[in-house]
């Protein structure tokens, strides 16, 4: 894609996760709206300060019109994330903090878990949460916000599809926490929980049964 500028059309940068990823909202934004080209840099479980760092890559990249930034409650403190190294090594990650264990531990299952649960466990008390992971979002989206115009800038904060517990709180909450820097910092924004709840039962526009983050097409 990014060899792929057409000079004719205006350019979109998205940043997301996996919301964005999926064949879902991005695949009818880009039917709506052929006039623009859109570079869809989501990946999965990136939150926002990971997104910060997509953005500095790419911005004098693509050299974008606009920049498309995609939201979900758990952008406070990250997911968690496991994904495999070309090194032989596998990576377990949430926001920026990691633990790194060899790749053959994956084709066991019981030693997964207890590297999972024990090691990564460990790792995971010095991930950011509570008040310090919204300090952290907070900033890396002031920072978003810095690096471009402010009529370059929107975002699209998506709902959680129902309240979820989190460690320390539940999505609801991160949502609501979401929506107000949103509105602190005054960037121009898309909040659409009440366009999904006017959509009737808010739990049947997911994907997959029990999925209480990513909407289908219709969601």
């Amino acid at each position: 894609e990014l060899d792929a500028v057409d000079p004719d059309k205006p350019r979109v940068l998205v940043l997301g996760d996996s919301v964005s990823v999926q064949q879902g909202w991005m695949h009818i934004v880009r039917e709506t709206l052929p006039e623009l080209q859109f570079f869809n840099s989501a990946l999965s479980g990136y939150e926002t300060c990971q997104q910060l760092d997509v953005l500095k890559e790419l911005l004098p990249r693509i050299q974008p019109d606009w920049v498309l930034l995609q939201m979900t409650p758990n952008d406070i403190g990250g997911s968690p994330v496991l994904i495999p190294l070309d090194d032989g090594r596998a990576r377990y990650f949430l926001a920026t903090e990691a633990f790194d264990f060899p790749t053959w531990v994956l084709s066991f299952k019981s030693i997964t878990y207890v590297t999972l649960r024990v090691g990564a466990a460990r790792a995971a008390v010095k991930m950011r949460s509570g008040d310090q992971a919204e300090r952290y979002t907070q900033r890396c989206l002031e920072e978003i916000q810095s690096s471009v115009r402010s009529d370059q800038l929107l975002a699209v904060l998506f709902p959680s599809l129902m309240p979820l517990q989190n460690t320390e709180r539940t999505a609801w909450q991160a949502e609501l926490k979401l929506a107000g820097m949103l509105d602190e910092l005054d960037i121009d924004h898309l909040y659409l929980r009440d366009a999904f709840e006017a959509g009737g039962d808010i739990r049947r526009l997911q994907q997959q049964p029990n999925d209480n983050i990513h909407p289908s097409a219709e969601g």
